[in-house]
């Protein structure tokens, strides 16, 4: 791996990772950048605090960050993170009527969406005990093509095998991510699929500006390469 640490985040990370995920979020995220209309940096932060909250300062936290202790772009020296959470614990988002700013309400409402037609065509979805859900990924800008989400991918896999997690499911428009994550987990499932040029809300398209016009919810049961395989990957790929 690169000269990076990995490590499980630690309550005092939780400021500093609230400033950073949203700068990244901001400059980088495939389906803010696909809106008609931008979300302002006020409305993701509020979304950001929300998944910080219901990962990093949670007791039964399971995220991971990347270290390198010459990075002088925080006072803590991450570089990367991912933000996981059990999946049967409560949803960060909660009641979307709340947002000050609706322009987050597409990029909410399309993952919820999804996962919703999930829940519907294999109920119990979100009661998963062995699984997690990972909110949100990104690695600062100077860090960028040195192999660093692929080790953290790596390392939350093995911490969630240590931790007696068994699954991951995760939303992603990242069309190559099979062939990605397969990589270093056996088991990828493209569960259900949404069509994001199709999207609508309230009789409208939002997504006009995509060039990933797919968004998947992916099932990853390759901690355990593939033994104990989640209950409805057997079932139709959408």
């Amino acid at each position: 791996m690169n000269n990076i640490q990995y490590r499980r985040t630690v309550p005092e990370d939780a400021q500093i990772l609230k400033n950073l995920v949203s700068n990244v979020f901001y400059k980088r995220e495939l389906l803010g950048n696909a809106l008609t209309i931008r979300p302002s940096v006020e409305a993701i932060t509020t979304v950001i605090d929300r998944i910080v909250q219901a990962t990093v300062e949670r007791p039964d936290n399971l995220s991971i960050v990347a270290v390198d202790n010459t990075y002088k772009g925080n006072p803590r020296s991450i570089v990367g993170f991912i933000l996981i959470r059990p999946l049967c614990s409560p949803d960060p988002f909660g009641d979307m009527s709340k947002f000050a700013d609706p322009t987050m309400f597409p990029i909410v409402e399309v993952i919820d969406r999804i996962h919703l037609e999930t829940e519907e065509e294999f109920p119990g979805f979100h009661d998963k005990p062995d699984t997690t859900n990972f909110e949100i990924a990104g690695v600062v800008d100077e860090f960028l093509m040195r192999g660093i989400m692929k080790d953290m991918i790596v390392v939350a896999g093995d911490e969630l095998l240590k931790a007696g997690y068994k699954k991951t499911v995760f939303v992603t428009a990242n069309q190559k991510i099979e062939k990605v994550a397969s990589r270093d987990w056996v088991g990828v499932h493209i569960v259900r699929s949404l069509d994001l040029k199709a999207f609508e809300m309230n009789g409208a398209k939002v997504f006009t500006n995509v060039k990933n016009e797919v968004l998947q919810l992916v099932c990853e049961d390759a901690i355990l390469n593939g033994v104990d395989r989640f209950d409805f990957t057997s079932m139709r790929i959408t």
